[in-house]
């Protein structure tokens, strides 16, 4: 998550100042191109796109965590996000990835406090 006004300037023009858009406070469920499976995501929703609407003065990336366990695609997933700012999450869609969406974000090698991503 970012605040709009910790965002560096891009050289990008913003959709909200070709087309002025009220910012809404918070959303925090937003899905990329990472959520491969899921139809209703559009090969243009890329992070870099998101963060260039700013439509929000909070914004939270959550691609589906099934979509995430390939070790390479979760560290190349986490990496582009930390680039724009935003925080790590994911959907897990159902209860059956429950425990594997704890153990792999608590690793303590690769995150020994357990804090967010």
């Amino acid at each position: 998550m970012l605040k709009s006004d910790q965002r560096e300037e891009k050289k990008l023009p913003y959709l909200h100042n070709i087309f002025p858009i009220k910012m809404v406070p918070q959303d925090l469920h937003i899905h990329t191109v990472y959520s491969v499976g899921d139809s209703a995501i559009v090969k243009e929703q890329t992070p870099e796109l998101i963060y260039n609407v700013q439509h929000a003065q909070i914004i939270g990336i959550s691609d589906h965590f099934e979509y995430l366990l390939d070790s390479n695609i979760f560290e190349i997933y986490e990496k582009e996000l930390h680039r724009y700012g935003f925080y790590v999450g994911a959907e897990i869609s159902g209860f059956s990835l429950v425990n594997e969406a704890i153990y792999s974000w608590n690793k303590p090698e690769q995150n020994p406090t357990g804090m967010l991503r």
